[in-house]
């Protein structure tokens, strides 16, 4: 009998489950509508009012930041659901499947929504944006997109706008073939650390070793939540953490991305510095909301007098943060009455999991792609503003030398809801910052030198030739995809060489499918009209 084939056994991620699904309850729902629809209706809308009319001569978002009415209704009741639900409840509003379907269903996918495609694939999801008709082994540069949302959320529908556009600009206006892969991983409390940074190198594995995108093609980004696992993703790059790995069978591990796009990155996860609570009037997120979100990622409980309360139907939970703020920085938990024995709390002190806590300047060398390829991007007026201005100049004394895309009334990830939060961009900015594209450029000029360093950098070194000189008999990579490339040695200066660089030097060589999903494979290579990648079932095969 013939050994069943590689493609036809499903891939299985060794990821850690926590918690049970967070269920709506009959209790949690009556608690929605009778805290969350006053706020929204009644509440909410007379203090906006007040505030851009009578009451404009004191008003914050009126005299500091200038933001229209509209935009300050948004920003405060997207504050108040993060802050004072439970994590089921803010699921009803940031929902997976349905928040996506409106932005497609949106003005802005309007005849543009033939460029999404859902993939499953090496155990976990995600979905491309991308030019009908296109292959990705053909892109010329690839954005890898992981998500923010606290981790317990996934509010990735806010990129989707943006990215669309930055495709369209590559692809249409500056015939740069490209395109995203927006990752869906598993969220929390119900799938804790290194679940989600698991699927973030499955996912990679799928571009290079499977789709056949060299590494100088692809740029890892991320907002928020996102931000943090792009950023330890690259740490792990650099320097393995044993418990971050898959199934062999996926390939070997690649090296380095071309570039990396941080968006008001979640670096620090229990902060205390002075913009976490000097900004809180002006953003999307508060301190307490994110230190429980932490928690959730981290599968750590609190002691009980930090202990995140439950919804409560108390007037005052309408006016006052409910969340407990973290008593001290992340890397001192440990050394706290009653933290010290909690499940987990050592993470805090992890540069995978609280990149904030890494001061290798080496390290972050090695890590985060340099030449201005790394870009990292905040606003002025968000929460995690001291914490990003840290990050970004310990990038540059490390000698990365990123690329700073800063706006000083933005509130966390403007980059994103300037296009999804209706006049939101719209603040007392001047300059270049004040534009309505002003994000959006940024980003298509980091795709587009990205593309073209990678077009003009000469190929790797091929270890067919290395072998060769040293002797050894040459490998070959039939097109059917079998392979015998050896396991990859550490990044670093003698970084090993992908599938992807490989069927750089062999004519007949195809990136292997590896890679199964929920059912149906993602073949390389071929297209389907209205698509840019080829989804089939997989055959049957005789035995």
């Amino acid at each position: 009998m013939a050994a069943p084939a590689q493609q036809d056994r499903k891939i299985r991620l060794d990821l850690v489950r926590a918690a049970p699904d967070q269920a709506l309850t009959l209790r949690r729902v009556l608690h929605f509508l009778a805290v969350v629809l006053p706020h929204m209706f009644i509440i909410l809308p007379v203090r906006v009012i007040l505030a851009h009319t009578v009451l404009r001569w004191r008003s914050r978002s009126v005299r500091v930041l200038g933001r229209p009415a509209l935009a300050d209704f948004v920003v405060k009741l997207a504050q108040f659901i993060l802050s004072r639900l439970h994590v089921a409840q803010s699921r009803i509003i940031f929902n997976r499947d349905r928040s996506y379907n409106l932005v497609h269903g949106g003005p802005y996918f309007k005849g543009a929504r033939d460029w999404v495609t859902k993939v499953e694939v090496n155990g976990t999801a995600g979905r491309w944006i991308a030019l009908p008709g296109t292959r990705r082994a053909e892109d010329q540069v690839v954005l890898y997109f992981i998500h923010g949302g606290g981790f317990v959320l996934d509010t990735g529908s806010n990129a989707q706008d943006i990215l669309l556009h930055a495709m369209k600009a590559l692809n249409l206006k500056q015939s740069v073939q490209a395109s995203v892969f927006c990752l869906d991983y598993r969220l929390a409390p119900e799938y804790k650390y290194p679940s989600q940074l698991i699927e973030t190198l499955a996912g990679y594995h799928y571009l290079v070793n499977t789709l056949g995108i060299s590494e100088d093609k692809i740029v890892v980004g991320g907002d928020s939540a996102g931000g943090n696992l792009a950023t330890a993703f690259l740490l792990h790059l650099a320097r393995p953490a044993k418990e971050i790995y898959v199934p062999e069978e996926l390939g070997p591990t690649p090296g380095r991305p071309g570039g990396a796009l941080i968006i008001s990155p979640f670096v620090n996860l229990a902060s205390r510095s002075a913009s976490s609570f000097a900004n809180t009037p002006h953003d999307f997120i508060e301190l307490g909301g994110g230190f429980r979100a932490a928690c959730d990622y981290l599968g750590v409980t609190p002691p009980p007098s930090y202990r995140f309360p439950e919804p409560s139907l108390n007037p005052l939970y309408q006016f006052k943060f409910p969340r407990a703020h973290p008593p001290v920085d992340g890397e001192k938990l440990h050394t706290l009455h009653g933290w010290a024995h909690c499940e987990g709390i050592e993470l805090f002190r992890s540069p995978y999991v609280n990149p904030v806590v890494q001061r290798d300047a080496s390290w972050w060398k090695e890590a985060m792609p340099g030449g201005g390829k790394t870009v990292v991007t905040w606003g002025g007026k968000e929460i995690f503003a001291d914490d990003d201005d840290e990050f970004f100049q310990r990038l540059q004394k490390a000698g990365v030398a990123p690329t700073k895309v800063f706006k000083k009334f933005g509130a966390h990830d403007w980059i994103l809801h300037d296009w999804s939060v209706p006049t939101v961009w719209r603040t007392k900015a001047t300059g270049p910052e004040s534009k309505f594209n002003f994000g959006l450029d940024a980003i298509v000029r980091l795709l587009s030198q990205v593309a073209a360093d990678a077009a003009a950098a000469p190929p790797r070194a091929s270890r067919h030739s290395a072998d060769k000189k040293q002797g050894k008999a040459e490998q070959k990579v039939s097109k059917k995809g079998a392979s015998a490339i050896e396991k990859a040695a550490p990044v670093g200066d003698e970084a090993h060489e992908s599938y992807a660089q490989v069927a750089e030097h062999e004519e007949d060589a195809q990136a292997p499918v590896v890679a199964k999903g929920e059912g149906d494979v993602l073949h390389v290579g071929g297209s389907i009209e209205g698509s840019g990648v080829l989804v089939e079932k997989p055959a049957k095969r005789s035995v």
